[in-house]
């Protein structure tokens, strides 16, 4: 997967998650955020292709599955299969990567809390 599909597919998501009509009150904060958050991701991990290799741990990831969508899911080492959060057990991963921990993000984007207290946000 291209980096470039990965950053549309991310823009996506935000964009969906800020259209979710309980957040529509929710200012622009959590998009950047969100979008910052990929973004790092992007620099750190890199996506992984399934097919070339499947997760070693039972554990939550970043999945993109076949029509480019990105989701988390739970992967069962045990059964070789993932469980897609909002859609259910699929076979249409194709990549994943692990989900960054928060502390990680933080570390990485430290001047965006700072940013966003600046703004009263």
């Amino acid at each position: 997967m291209e980096t470039t599909q990965i950053k549309k597919a991310s823009e996506e998501y935000a964009k969906k998650y800020m259209e979710n009509k309980y957040l529509r009150g929710i200012n622009g904060s959590y998009k950047l955020g969100f979008k910052q958050g990929a973004e790092w991701a992007l620099n750190q991990y890199k996506w992984i292709n399934q097919k070339e290799r499947l997760p070693e741990e039972s554990k939550e990831y970043l999945v993109v599955i076949d029509n480019g969508d990105m989701y988390v899911a739970l992967y069962n080492n045990n059964h070789k299969s993932w469980f897609v959060y909002g859609i259910g057990y699929t076979d249409n991963v194709t990549h994943y990567m692990p989900i960054p921990s928060f502390d990680e993000i933080l570390e990485a984007n430290g001047d965006v809390l700072e940013r966003i207290k600046e703004k009263g946000d």
